[in-house]
Order: structure tokens, then sequence, then C-alpha cells
């Protein structure tokens, strides 16, 4: 594991001296590198809600993982999850989602990437999606949801 972690780390100082921000699809690409070896993995989910004239408290979510895309939630009590945003598989954001826009952010926290995807197809009730990406190790750190209205 240390000498994939070595790898990962010089693939990111050569990204960052040939030039700057990698692409959208560079970051994407890196991060499904990443996971590509892992076959399950639980994550706890801390989902909060911030829609207008609705109040729905914080929900505390596990998620189940097992490859290729098999997905399962537990929560103790009432859990308002969006489906095609909190689904997230190497293969859903690419089939799903183009990528808009990549911002580069560095704060206290370190730099970090955040990519705004679009999705594909009209059908999808949302219409933006932004990803932070931590590019130490290429682990997406955040997944936010806009409303309609920004």
């Amino acid at each position: 594991m240390k000498h994939w972690s070595f790898i990962v780390l010089l693939v990111a100082a050569a990204a960052c001296a040939s030039g700057g921000t990698p692409s959208g699809e560079e970051i994407l690409g890196r991060v499904e590198e990443h996971f590509r070896g892992v076959n399950d993995y639980t994550v706890t989910l801390d989902i909060t809600v911030d829609l207008e004239r609705l109040k729905v408290p914080p929900m505390h979510v596990t998620l189940y993982f097992k490859q290729p895309d098999r997905v399962h939630f537990s929560s103790n009590g009432f859990a308002l999850l969006p489906k095609e945003s909190i689904a997230f598989t190497r293969a859903g954001l690419r089939t799903n989602f183009d990528v808009e826009q990549v911002e580069e952010r560095n704060d206290s926290a370190g730099l970090r990437y955040a990519l705004t995807l679009k999705p594909k197809r009209d059908k999808t009730r949302l219409r933006r999606l932004v990803l932070t990406v931590n590019p130490e190790h290429w682990l997406p750190e955040r997944l936010a949801a806009p409303q309609f209205d920004g």
C-alpha cells in the first residue's frame, strides 16, 4: 500500500510540475484508478439538506459498496437521498456526467479540486453536481447537488 501511495504522489507531483491544474477527465481518471483495486468498502455519510421551505434534520447514513456497482444504505430512521448523486461509482460518474469546469481551491485544508459535473441526459433531475477531490490521495471529499435555482 505504501508503494502504491508513493506512485500516486509522484503522478500528482508530475501534474503540478507540468503546468498546473489537470483536466477534469484526468482528475476523474485518477480517482477511478485509486478505487480500481478496491473490492468493497463501508463509508459513514453525514448529509445535510438545505432546501427552501423544507426542514430536514442532518442525516447519518452508512453506505456499503461492493464491486462492480452494488450499493446499499443503512440508516437509523429517515434518510432523504438523491439517487443520481449518492450512488458514487466509477462507471456512474463518467457514464452519466460530463465535466463542465475544474476549479483549483487552496485554503487552510490544502489544495482541492472542485469539479462541476453536468448530466449527459436531460432526464436526470439534477442540473449540476460539485465534486471536491483531494489530490494528495485522489479521494473524493464532498459531493454537493445544488438546487435548480442555484
